[in-house]
């Protein structure tokens, strides 16, 4: 075969080819390189400030616990049948 009857091939479907395989692993080199380091970052900081919600979110919880015992001891207290004292 000679160059002149392959040209149109190599500068046509031959250079399409050339141009997805190289956009294909500049794609494939963006995403393992730069976009998956930063969505692992991004991940481990999301999942730690959820820890943080949940241990603020705890101490809360038994905060309103405590207060809630409290009032109910109070209003026992307060309808407590006053003691009757004898006439006497």
């Amino acid at each position: 075969m000679e160059l002149s009857t392959l040209a149109p091939y190599l500068a046509g479907p031959g250079s399409a080819v050339l141009v997805c395989l190289l956009i294909g692993w500049g794609g494939y080199s963006l995403i393992s390189d730069k976009i998956l380091p930063l969505l692992e970052t991004a991940v481990s900081r999301h999942l730690d400030q959820i820890d943080r919600m949940m241990e603020t979110h705890s101490a809360e919880h038994r905060a309103i616990l405590t207060a809630c015992e409290t009032i109910t001891d109070e209003l026992r207290r307060d309808r407590a049948p006053a003691p009757r004292v004898a006439n006497g």
